[in-house]
């Protein structure tokens, strides 16, 4: 759909578009990348988010019961997580002899939603992020070291190497977690790039161990977006385990959805549209993240 003045009620005073809402969700879903790593929770206004942990769900031992003994009881105990979420607005302000002029020439409404759209998704990534660093279990610093073809290690000072991967790889398998993803920023791509044995195919028609970088590197599906910080990386398990323990990385929780409302100011003859969501991020299980420093961010 694409948005046009014949649809903004400039008769009244203030209104609350549906169409506009989905106009900008509709052009803000394929731009995220860090925040489909959590499962979306509406929850009802006027309560606070409460989550129920169960502590050592991902731990698996043997029971043996003897003959006439009593059953091996093993109960759970469980942590309570509340959260609130926080408000955020955002908002387009046009003249009306601007839209007049120029919307002849250009779709002006569709090309400032679709700003405002990219507006809000960076604000809602840099949320995510800003968790996943808090809540990071482990933070490594990056040695830079890979090993080379021959089996002789090599290290590039400041980068991102194979052993830091594995390194950060082995920190979630010891909480009994299978690590799914590597975030990263297209610096440490770069760097990623660079690394023979992640671009080997080119030279010797063999899968080892990756197929290129954007992609999977060491298993792990990678994430290249700005959103992360030039010289961090993450490596994050979005809950899978062995034992098949709900243990979900966490939830974005959505008291309101993003809403558009529209009004015409008549004493300055501008358009304007106004964003509203109350939303956010929160990370449940420490243990399934794990920060990566130390490298250079340029």
């Amino acid at each position: 759909m694409s948005m046009t003045t014949d649809i903004m009620p400039a008769a009244t005073p203030s209104s609350f578009l549906p169409a506009v809402s989905r106009e900008i969700i509709q052009l803000a879903t394929p731009i995220y990348a860090l925040r489909p790593l959590l499962n979306t929770r509406p929850f009802p206004a006027g309560k606070t988010f409460v989550f129920y942990k169960q502590k050592g769900a991902r731990a698996v031992g043997i029971s043996q019961t003897g003959e006439g003994a009593y059953t091996v009881v093993d109960f759970r105990d469980y942590e309570i997580i509340s959260y609130e979420p926080p408000i955020f607005t955002e908002g387009i302000e046009m003249s009306k002899a601007f839209v007049d002029t120029v919307q002849g020439v250009i779709d002006v409404w569709h090309d400032q939603l679709n700003s405002l759209a990219r507006r809000i998704v960076y604000q809602q990534e840099k949320q995510v992020q800003a968790a996943l660093d808090a809540a990071a279990g482990t933070t490594i610093t990056a040695t830079g070291t890979s090993l080379g073809f021959t089996g002789t290690e090599f290290t590039i000072a400041s980068s991102l190497g194979q052993k830091d991967i594995l390194a950060a790889k082995k920190e979630i398998a010891k909480a009994n977690l299978v690590a799914e993803y590597l975030l990263i920023n297209p610096v440490q791509e770069a760097q990623l790039n660079y690394l023979p044995h992640y671009t080997s195919y080119g030279y010797t028609g063999e899968n080892s161990p990756t197929n290129g970088v954007v992609g999977e590197v060491e298993n792990l599906r990678v994430v290249v977006t700005t959103v992360i910080p030039a010289g961090t990386a993450y490596v994050v398990s979005t809950g899978r385990n062995a034992s098949g323990a709900y243990e979900p990385l966490g939830f974005w929780i959505e008291k309101s959805p993003l809403m558009a409302f529209y009004q015409f100011d008549v004493d300055r003859v501008v358009h304007k549209v106004r964003t509203y969501y109350h939303a956010g991020p929160l990370i449940t299980s420490s243990a399934s993240v794990v920060k990566i420093t130390g490298m250079s961010t340029g």
